[in-house]
Formats: structure tokens, sequence, C-alpha cells
């Protein structure tokens, strides 16, 4: 699978500026999980109701990483910046728009 970040329509991609602001350690964990998603390994994902398709990929450390993201085409779009437990609400809100943004956008 390919992997394809989610840009908003001035081009900036929230994932990027979300994964740039993380220390090299946290980092480092998101690459992992992104490299596993690439290699269909889907293990600690889930589809989260009520949200047209994106799911939640957990990442096990202290403040609870989570990304975002759905799959189209054979591909993996990232959707949010990520975020931890505590932002789970609203990045999952984030999530949702951003993939509505996205199917609007691409038509």
């Amino acid at each position: 699978m390919k992997v394809n970040f989610y840009k908003n329509e001035n081009g900036r991609e929230p994932f990027s500026d979300w994964i740039n602001n993380l220390d090299k350690t946290l980092r480092a964990k998101v690459q992992v999980k992104i490299a596993k998603l690439e290699n269909n390994n889907y293990s600690d994902c889930s589809i989260l109701k009520g949200t047209d398709g994106v799911k939640e990929a957990r990442i096990h450390t202290a403040s609870g990483l989570r990304i975002y993201f759905t799959e189209e085409n054979n591909q993996i779009i990232i959707l949010l910046a990520g975020g931890d437990k505590d932002t789970q609400k609203k990045d999952i809100q984030l999530a949702q728009e951003y993939w509505q943004d996205y199917k609007q956008r691409r038509f």
C-alpha cells in the first residue's frame, strides 16, 4: 500500500505538522506504525463508528498516540495530524472533516 498525506485546499498537511512537532522517539514510533500499515499490518486499528470509514491506529505510549486514516483505491490516506488519548474526541471530528473535504475536492 502507498501512504498519501491529506492536504487541505491551501496545501497544508495536518499530519506532517503534527508529526514534526513530536520528539524524536515518538516520531519514530509513529513511523513504525505507518510502515506496518503500508505492509497491511492492521494490528491495533479499528474502524470508527459513524465516520464513513475513518480508522484509528493506536500506538502504545504513555500518552496513547493515535493516527487517523482511511483507505481508498489501495492507498492509505493519512487524514489527521494525529493526537493522543486526551484529544481523541476532537481529533476524530477533525479526521471526519478532512475525509469529507478530501472526497468533495477530488471530484
